[in-house]
């Protein structure tokens, strides 16, 4: 009794379900044939087998799981080739192999000295030895000035051929290697360093890697044409979204400065240096020495580390260039890493303001002494070895510190 379904070997007849649009929250007839009543009853109607609900294709997710781990294993083993090769391959400098010396055949000795402004100059004492390797030629601190020239054979070695790693500018040493190690001094410019020398054959990582990258793109490949033949057997396949990243917008480079500009020094042809002090109550401030250089290029008027307030003019016209040059410079490379303005005027040194009671004094020291200069201080001319100071009074230092320039300026 009661209002639920009839039991199968009961007397009473159940009623057809019934329908409820196209879809219904009970059970909907099935065409199949009824069961034949059971014995003892008279007409039973036959239980209704439930709806077949139609299934979506299967997603082949191992196949894609699989290819996609061994895609991962192939980069890193590529990855790692690639670094075991460049780490294996020594360097050269021009046709000079940097090796362990294992095949020297040719040993002798060399002496070189350099004078500049009559000064006898150093020459590092470890030029062409490396952690790794020695370069045919090359010296030693212990020995300094001495060139050894240790070959595999008797070939003929010039002076031209170094190691590639600095250069004389005609006053000091520099890295032959630009500081992003894109660019390469080769004595008259700076060209492209280059790729790293090919590798001999394919190492073990090399070719386990093909392998592996074979076998991940054969998989994938698999299981993308599963996945579409699953697709069309059944329901509608859906498309495939992509999403479009934009590409990152290129490198402006260095910020304008006024008339100076920002390159690689390859057709420098005057070269000098000038010096500038700054003072503010009594006591001199540090001056960028990474000023007027960035990773791309330098400033025709910068510095250089280790040397504090010393100005390189170095431009490939010989005209004359101002202290209002170098603040320009100075603004425009403090903006561009995100720094503050750097001015010079009336009221304002580099990024100090100055308060109604200060005022700015200036002195150039072109060879005579510190001299007071009462113009406009950005059209002070930079000449060689000429000394300027601003000092931000009070309190007033006369005469300003002294300045000297290092050895080989």
């Amino acid at each position: 009794m009661g209002s639920g379904p009839a039991q199968i070997g009961g007397g009473c007849r159940r009623s057809r379900p019934e329908r409820v649009g196209r879809y219904s929250i009970k059970a909907v007839a099935s065409p199949t044939r009824t069961k034949p009543p059971v014995r003892g009853t008279k007409q039973k109607s036959g239980r209704r087998l439930p709806p077949k609900v139609k299934r979506g294709p299967d997603v082949p997710l191992l196949p894609v799981v699989v290819g996609g781990l061994l895609v991962l294993a192939a980069i890193v083993l590529i990855i790692t080739s690639i670094i075991s090769n460049r780490s294996s391959a020594p360097p050269t400098a021009g046709d000079i192999p940097c090796d362990k010396l294992e095949h020297t055949q040719t040993h002798y000795h060399a002496a070189l000295q350099i004078m500049y402004q009559g000064h006898l100059v150093n020459v590092p004492g470890d030029v062409g030895r490396l952690t790794s390797c020695f370069y045919w030629l090359h010296m030693h601190t212990e020995s300094p000035g001495v060139i050894h020239i240790e070959a595999p054979r008797n070939r003929t070695f010039t002076l031209g051929e170094d190691d590639g790693f600095w250069w004389w500018d005609g006053a000091a040493w520099r890295p032959a290697m630009s500081a992003d190690g894109r660019w390469r001094w080769n004595g008259s410019a700076w060209v492209p360093a280059g790729a790293p020398p090919p590798s001999r054959g394919l190492s073990g990582g090399t070719f386990i890697a093909i392998i592996a990258g074979g076998a991940a793109v054969v998989l994938v490949v698999v299981a993308l044409l599963g996945y579409a033949a699953f697709s069309s057997l059944g329901g509608t396949q859906s498309p495939l979204s992509s999403t479009r990243v934009s590409p990152s917008p290129s490198p402006s480079g260095a910020t304008p400065a006024s008339t100076v500009s920002c390159d690689r020094l390859e057709h420098t042809q005057v070269h000098y240096h000038a010096a500038l002090q700054i003072l503010q109550q009594g006591s001199q401030l540090s001056i960028p020495t990474g000023l007027g250089r960035i990773t791309t290029c330098f400033y025709w008027l910068h510095m250089h580390d280790g040397e504090p307030g010393i100005i390189h003019v170095e431009s490939p016209s010989d005209r004359p260039f101002t202290l209002g040059d170098f603040f320009a410079v100075w603004d425009a490379w403090s903006r561009s890493g995100g720094g503050p303005g750097e001015f010079l005027d009336s009221t304002h040194v580099a990024t100090f303001v100055l308060a109604g009671d200060q005022k700015l004094v200036v002195y150039v020291d072109a060879g005579a002494g510190p001299q007071l200069f009462a113009g406009d201080p950005t059209s002070v001319v930079l000449r060689n070895h000429e000394v300027i100071t601003l000092e931000i009074t009070p309190p007033a230092v006369a005469p300003p510190p002294a300045f000297s320039f290092p050895p080989g300026f």
